[in-house]
């Protein structure tokens, strides 16, 4: 019986573990996108670029984006990462509910439903719950990163705290919509 608990525990955690990485780049590049899109949009914007000479710094002042732009701009990574989890959450989803392999997950979901409506059948559900959580979870990241003195010289405290915030956040907005 502890056997099957385990085993059953476990099903349907193959599509999370491949698609959390690639989620998560795509999630950064939306978010950094967005940043450009409101800064550019934002009145302030013929001020805001960056003169330093430190290639690696974007051409944006993120002190200079007002706190709802920054939120606006965690919605469009909402949005991306929604577009990018949901195939895999909907596989996972079904494992779970029907105890079957990923792989054996995907073949009916393809076989019953198609491929585009049938991987994106929960896509209203992953929007309701992505959106609020990365506009909250970008929001709070940045207002700690100018807020909290000394965060950017520090590698793993203030990075490690704030990430923790961020996320337990996050997880209390979007439980709702999960």
């Amino acid at each position: 019986a502890q056997t099957n608990l385990l085993k059953n525990l476990y099903h349907g955690v193959t599509p999370n573990l491949i698609a959390t990485p690639a989620a998560w780049s795509f999630n950064l590049f939306a978010y950094h996108t967005g940043l450009k899109i409101v800064s550019k949009l934002s009145p302030t914007s013929s001020d805001t670029s960056n003169t330093s000479n430190n290639s690696n710094k974007p051409s944006y002042a993120l002190s200079s984006i007002p706190l709802y732009q920054v939120t606006g701009a965690g919605m469009i990574a909402g949005c991306a990462w929604s577009f990018c989890v949901c195939p895999f959450e909907m596989v996972k989803c079904y494992a779970q509910r029907y105890h079957v392999p990923s792989n054996k997950s995907l073949q009916t979901i393809y076989k019953h439903l198609g491929l585009t409506s049938g991987v994106y059948r929960g896509i209203i559900a992953c929007l309701m719950r992505d959106i609020p959580v990365s506009g909250v979870y970008f929001t709070i990241l940045e207002t700690a990163r100018h807020t909290i003195p000394n965060y950017d010289e520090s590698t793993i405290l203030y990075p490690f705290l704030t990430g923790a915030l961020c996320g337990v956040t996050g997880c209390v907005v979007g439980l709702p919509g999960d």
